[in-house]
């Protein structure tokens, strides 16, 4: 898969439908596109998580996978999410995909102007552009293969 900044996003929507069903877990495909999006806005620093009280000593094993060539395991569940899908914010998908090419142009500029900046991920703890960049790359890809997506990228 290409960078996930660099995909064709309009090429690639065109094969999207709202009934697109998943190859493994319970998110729609709005519910994945949401998820991506909600995941950019983290990392540029809309929504910024609190770090919890936890020893950066938790996170050294999950950030070798990070930094690793493994992706994202089939069933792995966000902690964010945890069992319950969040509500839907968007109207429908194609709203959808509009608000996450826009995270995209966002995270775009936000790095651009700021490359030293660091923000909480609550699976591999703080992380910079570098790590923010494997996180999104491995995220996409394992949301894209979801809904048997990797094929047409």
């Amino acid at each position: 898969m290409e960078d996930f900044r660099t995909i064709n996003y309009k090429l690639f929507f065109e094969n999207l439908k709202d009934d697109s069903k998943p190859k493994w877990g319970k998110m729609s495909l709005q519910h994945a596109i949401e998820h991506l999006s909600d995941s950019l806005l983290i990392s540029n620093g809309k929504n910024p998580l609190k770090m919890p009280e936890i020893p950066t000593q938790t996170f050294d094993h999950l950030r070798k996978f990070l930094l690793g060539k493994n992706q994202f395991p089939q069933g792995f569940i966000s902690p964010l999410i945890g069992d319950d899908l969040p509500d839907l914010r968007n109207e429908n998908l194609e709203n959808a995909k509009k608000e996450l090419v826009n995270e995209i142009e966002n995270y775009k500029i936000f790095w651009s102007e700021n490359p030293n900046a660091k923000f909480y991920n609550p699976t591999f703890g703080i992380l910079n552009f570098k790590e923010w960049e494997l996180f999104h790359n491995k995220h996409f890809r394992h949301h894209f293969n979801q809904f048997g997506l990797i094929d047409i990228l």
